[in-house]
């Protein structure tokens, strides 16, 4: 008999075998139950992107305070030179296979207006997710927005730094925009936002974060 609070959410295996056919793996699990935490290091030649999953099964499945502590829009930041349209392209079937096609929106930012692909400006409180490269994504974080209008700058500013979730693929392809948004955290998490804000940095290589700190100092 169905109770009064109608059906169970779904787990978080049940919902990554609707979306890609395959149990996830052990580390997409993890990160589903516990987070996204601020460093990844995975396995080389394994595909980074299943824990965009990760994110939506807690924003939209999660218990009460996991679903209230994650924010509404995942900015996936690729390093200079990648292209978008593999990660665009397995997003769109995740979605199509779980039916959230119409209420998760998929935006593609690669610079200028007249060249992205939807407008995460209109329906703002809609749960999306934003793929792009690192250096046009980071521009809008900065007040900066490549290749818009002054009059957008904090528009973009506001949806880049608040409600928020970024992740950098392969973060040591893209050293400066990784500097960049972890002081970016830093300054959210000392002086807090509206909704959460949170940055992780992927990569499938041991990665010595010293040149990171390096760009923090002034050093090259």
């Amino acid at each position: 008999m169905t109770g009064a609070q109608g059906p169970r959410p779904p787990t978080f295996e049940q919902f990554h075998l609707a979306a890609t056919g395959q149990p996830p793996p052990g580390h997409q699990a993890r990160i589903a139950a516990d987070g996204l935490p601020p460093a990844i290091q995975l396995p080389a030649g394994t595909a980074t992107t299943g824990v965009i999953l990760a994110w939506l099964w807690r924003y939209l499945h999660g218990p009460g305070p996991v679903r209230s502590l994650t924010p509404r829009r995942l900015i996936w930041a690729l390093p200079p030179g990648s292209l978008p349209e593999p990660t665009v392209a397995a997003v769109q079937r995740w979605l199509t296979g779980l039916e959230l096609a119409e209420s998760v929106a998929l935006h593609v930012v690669a610079g200028a207006r007249g060249e992205d692909v939807g407008d995460w400006r209109e329906d703002m409180h809609r749960p999306a997710i934003i793929v792009g490269l690192a250096d046009a994504l980071v521009s809008k974080a900065l007040n900066r927005g490549y290749g818009l209008s002054r009059a957008m700058f904090p528009i973009d500013f506001a949806l880049a730094v608040n409600g928020a979730h970024w992740v950098i693929d392969e973060a040591r392809l893209a050293p400066r925009s990784a500097t960049t948004l972890r002081q970016l955290a830093g300054y959210a998490e000392a002086r807090g936002t509206a909704e959460p804000f949170g940055l992780t940095l992927i990569s499938t290589e041991p990665v010595s974060y010293t040149h990171l700190r390096a760009h923090e100092t002034g050093r090259n």
